[in-house]
């Protein structure tokens, strides 16, 4: 029989770095720590884990599915995070690394890919800064630039990565008449293809995606994919609001390139209809905001019926991506995932172990107990706002 682990303290790690992660730390009396992380931008209280808290101490842990239900997807985001520290401490407890208990691996390795933004890494503060500027009568950023995109690329690619992404709604001066529409201008469709024509002479024929975040209408995101067919995108992400499936459909069967969508989207029945009616051709669930690893992989089963690949959001710390290269590793019908923390310096130094999480583009699959890392929490607390919650 396995043993029954009793869980003695929990700990929150709220606020770290410029995502502002929360990692979560579970802690039993038999020695054994689980880590977890929360969806994006989501910060437990104290009363909040102490009910969770309560919860563990009553149940199996090793029942995974069993408590995740009972949480349902809990508060703050917390059960996410508790789900995936369970599975870490299922796999120590029971000797087997997580992907063992999800099915087994597929492969040996999870192949990245790589949000380059724009021209530029990504800050909020930045990015918004050039966006008022540039309506304000300013000039293009030099960023935003297409020569600069194709820096980047070249760039990144010489990092390893064979696969890359790029925002494509950036401010560009002397283009946009109205900002508060959803139309493209003629000239600014060709901008796009001028950006798009740069990364492919950056990168050659390694793939890239690119991202609308859900800017345009129908018939101007059917008009940009045909203006971007020469560049042979590996997808085009979010060309409309994912919210009216009529128009994702419309817009999916008229593009020659895969249409992407889904990173906003909360479980099984979140992406039932979108399936069912094949208005994307990839699908990007976030893996804690869909619901963790427990409904990512039902998530993914539904998907594989109507032949349609996951390649997952993510912007998260080394712990969160540690756990779904594990799961990943099981999914067949996975493509890549998504690596968005180019530009945050400390990010590998989260763990200890491994030494070095992404090797040219890829994370190999851990084959120890549980996810198969060692987490440093001096690096934790020298990027996190304020103090950890422990209860």
């Amino acid at each position: 029989m396995p043993p029954r682990l009793t869980v003695t303290r929990l700990e929150a790690f709220p606020g770290i770095g410029p995502y502002r992660w929360c990692l979560l730390k579970i802690m039993t009396a038999e020695g054994l720590v689980g880590w977890g992380e929360t969806p994006l931008g989501t910060q437990p209280t104290e009363g909040q884990l102490r009910q969770v808290k309560g919860l563990l101490q009553e149940e199996n842990i090793l029942q995974v599915e069993k408590v995740w239900r009972l949480m349902g997807r809990g508060p703050a985001g917390l059960a996410q995070a508790v789900e995936m520290a369970l599975w870490d401490l299922a796999g120590q407890a029971l000797g087997a690394p997580v992907h063992q208990l999800l099915g087994g691996k597929l492969r040996d390795r999870v192949r990245l890919y790589a949000d380059c933004h724009a021209g530029v890494d990504w800050t909020r503060d930045e990015f918004q800064a050039r966006v008022t500027s540039v309506r304000a009568g300013g000039p293009t950023p030099e960023p935003y630039l297409p020569e600069a995109f194709g820096r980047r690329a070249s760039e990144v690619k010489k990092q390893g990565f064979t696969a890359l992404k790029f925002d494509l709604d950036v401010p560009v001066a002397g283009l946009r008449y109205d900002w508060d529409n959803r139309s493209l201008a003629k000239v600014e469709i060709e901008y796009m293809a001028r950006i798009c024509a740069a990364i492919r002479d950056g990168l050659g024929d390694t793939d890239f995606a690119v991202d609308c975040h859900a800017r345009w209408n129908t018939s101007d995101a059917i008009r940009l994919a045909h203006a971007l067919e020469p560049f042979d995108l590996w997808w085009l992400e979010d060309p409309v609001p994912p919210q009216n499936l009529d128009a994702m459909v419309k817009v999916t069967a008229a593009a020659r390139q895969p249409i992407c969508t889904g990173e906003a989207l909360v479980g099984r029945h979140g992406f039932r209809e979108l399936l069912v009616r094949q208005a994307a051709d990839i699908i990007q669930p976030d893996i804690p905001r869909a619901g963790g690893l427990t409904e990512f992989k039902k998530i993914a089963d539904l998907a594989e019926l109507y032949y349609i690949s996951v390649a997952p959001h993510h912007m998260t710390s080394p712990v969160a991506t540690l756990a779904a290269t594990h799961l990943c590793a099981t999914v067949p019908n996975f493509l890549a995932l998504e690596h968005h923390c180019l530009g945050i310096p400390f990010w590998n130094g989260v763990v200890r172990t491994p030494e070095r999480v992404i090797e040219r583009g890829f994370v190999a699959v851990p084959d120890v107990p549980g996810f198969g890392f060692e987490v440093d929490e001096d690096v934790v607390r020298a990027h996190m706002a304020g103090e950890s919650i422990v209860v």
